[in-house]
């Protein structure tokens, strides 16, 4: 399967439960589940205590908390009683993507990995951090090349590009952090 055709390939992530919803008890997970989380999803009834700032970037989770549950007075991922659920996805992606998104500067993935993040990005529409992640197995791919064709790719005019832009990226995150 080639890199286009594996990102056509979409990660089942609509807000969906084949569990009682919302669950009658909660299940945290031992992890990542935090004490002061203002964010929730639940997984195959397992309960996932998140912080909000780190969703917000993204507009398809803004959407959801804005939105008023049927029912309820409140949008769902507010509250650990009302999580948003994605039952379809895979719990050991959504821990890469964790991962990642909690701890970027340490993250150390596969390629496999930076396909799931980059998959998930995209059907969360967190633009940046998909950029990010091609650029991350550009540079797992370029570390495989044999030393000839890593001085090649210096003097040519896209990986010049690449690098600039890498080293923007790494600015703006900085500033970021900074913040």
């Amino acid at each position: 399967m080639t890199t286009s055709t594996y990102f056509r390939t979409i990660l089942n992530t609509t807000i969906t439960s084949i569990y009682p919803y919302p669950p009658a008890t909660i299940v945290k997970h031992h992890f990542w589940y935090f004490n002061d989380a203002d964010f929730f999803i639940i997984i195959r009834g397992i309960a996932y205590g998140l912080h909000r700032r780190l969703f917000e970037p993204s507009p398809y989770f803004r959407n959801i908390l804005v939105q008023n549950e049927p029912g309820h007075d409140i949008p769902r991922g507010i509250t650990v009683h009302l999580p948003i659920p994605f039952d379809e996805l895979p719990p050991p992606i959504f821990f890469i993507f964790l991962q990642y998104l909690y701890y970027p500067k340490y993250f150390i993935g596969t390629e496999e990995d930076w396909k799931n993040i980059r998959r998930l990005c995209l059907n969360w529409e967190f633009s940046h951090m998909a950029g990010i992640t091609i650029l991350k197995m550009l540079e797992m791919r370029r570390k495989q090349l044999p030393p000839v064709m890593k001085r090649l790719l210096d003097h040519n005019i896209g990986h010049t590009i690449w690098k600039e832009q890498t080293r923007r990226n790494k600015l703006h995150e900085i500033l970021i952090e900074e913040d």
